[in-house]
C-alpha cells in the first residue's frame, strides 16, 4: 500500500473508534435516564393480603414474637372474608 492510502485508512480508524466511544457514553446517558424513570413511577398497590397483614400486625405484635405473628396471620388470613379464595 501506498503511504496515503495507509494514512487515510489510520484516519478512519480513528474516526470510527471516536464514534464508538461518544455512541457508547450515549447509551450509558439513556441507560441512566431509563433507570431514573423507573425510579419515579408510582409504587404499585398493596395486594388484599397485604393490606390485611398491615392491619394484623399491630393487633399482635404485644402478644407474639415476629415468627409467631405470621403464622397467626396466615391462619386467620385462610379463613379471613378478605381473602378471595373465600368468596
Amino acid at each position: 500500500m501506498s503511504g496515503k492510502k495507509n494514512s487515510e485508512l489510520k484516519d478512519i480508524i480513528k474516526s470510527s473508534k471516536q464514534n464508538e466511544t461518544s455512541e457508547s457514553e450515549e447509551s450509558d446517558e439513556e441507560e441512566k435516564n431509563v433507570t431514573t424513570e423507573k425510579k419515579k413511577k408510582s409504587p404499585q398497590k398493596l395486594t388484599k393480603y397485604q393490606k390485611f397483614v398491615q392491619e394484623e400486625h399491630p393487633k399482635l405484635k404485644d402478644e407474639y414474637s415476629n415468627e409467631d405473628i405470621f403464622k397467626v396471620i396466615g391462619d386467620r388470613w385462610r379463613s379471613s372474608p378478605d381473602n378471595p379464595k373465600n368468596v
